[in-house]
């Protein structure tokens, strides 16, 4: 999915051209959130793939990799930092870490997974393509861009006189979001 929105706006010439890509952009997203809610997702669409940064049993937080390393290590799997760990998330939020994700190479079929948490890291994964609003929200001439997540927009609004301030005329975009 990612690369089907990718493509569709890298075929924007100009920031009109951009915008109507944008839109389409938006419905191919809001597809993928409607195919999530409603269960037809095929599970190999759902794999989550990192990298191992330690040896599974080094991990003192129950994150999902190190969750789903654990799993595999249990398993008899060999894993060594560096190596890619595969996992399907199922109940995110469990108190039961073991319960959160599954190990793809463990998957059973029975397992279900979390179409919250998928929604959620669906929208996260987009929530840039918002940022082709910054003209609707009152910037009279914007220049949007994303540096590691750290979404700014460099807007000089007319009310305001001031690139990038936040408020009282100034673009709403242009404060770093908090990512903690």
């Amino acid at each position: 999915m990612q690369q089907e929105v990718l493509a569709l706006l890298a075929e924007a010439r100009d920031w009109p051209g951009y915008a109507r890509r944008l839109e389409e952009a938006r419905g191919i997203v809001r597809r993928y959130e409607e195919r999530l809610a409603d269960g037809s997702v095929a599970v190999e669409d759902l794999i989550v793939s990192k990298r191992l940064t330690r040896e599974p049993r080094e991990y003192q937080k129950a994150n999902q990799t190190a969750i789903a390393a654990q799993q595999l290590f249990g398993h008899g799997a060999r894993l060594r930092p560096g190596q890619t760990v595969e996992y399907i998330i199922t109940d995110a939020g469990n108190r039961v870490p073991n319960d959160r994700v599954r190990a793809y190479a463990l998957w059973d079929g029975w397992f279900g997974y979390d179409r919250r948490k998928y929604a959620e890291l669906l929208r996260e994964a987009f929530e840039p393509l918002a940022l082709g609003r910054a003209t609707q929200a009152g910037c009279t001439r914007a220049s949007v861009t994303n540096v590691e997540e750290n979404i700014t927009c460099s807007a000089v609004d007319s009310a305001s006189a001031s690139p990038g301030r936040a408020g009282a005329g100034g673009c709403p975009h242009s404060a770093p979001r908090d990512r903690s």
